[in-house]
């Protein structure tokens, strides 16, 4: 859980990014990673993984597909139905493991999913 805003760079804190998302919809979002100067980073051989949790009994819900572009520096997160989900609070995390092994994790929030009406 990330209480508060965190910056991604010297003090290695995950960014906290919250979503809200309606129910049965396929949700994407993609992350671009750069250097200081705004030049894409390669991050072939790099791998992620995403999990969403339960707040109240950080129960896992769902385990979103994470598809790396290495020489575009881009990971793209999809969970294509998330009907799995039921409405209410989730917390989750990105973290990627880079070509050398190492871990970290660079995002993660809450989640808030909007019971879908037509399904």
């Amino acid at each position: 859980d990330f209480p508060q805003q965190g910056t991604i760079g010297a003090s290695l804190k995950p960014q906290r990014y919250d979503i809200e998302i309606y129910q049965g919809d396929t949700f994407k979002f993609s992350l671009v990673f750069k250097d200081s100067l705004g030049v894409v980073i390669n991050i072939t051989g790099w791998t992620g993984i995403v999990q969403f949790k339960d707040v109240a009994t950080s129960a896992l819900e769902a385990t979103p597909v994470v598809t790396i572009d290495g020489p575009a520096g881009k990971a793209t997160i999809t969970i294509a139905d998330t009907g799995v989900l039921d409405a209410g609070e989730y917390k989750y995390d990105v973290q990627f493991t880079d070509a050398g092994g190492n871990k970290r994790t660079y995002i993660g929030g809450k989640i808030t999913v909007t019971e879908d009406v037509s399904e």
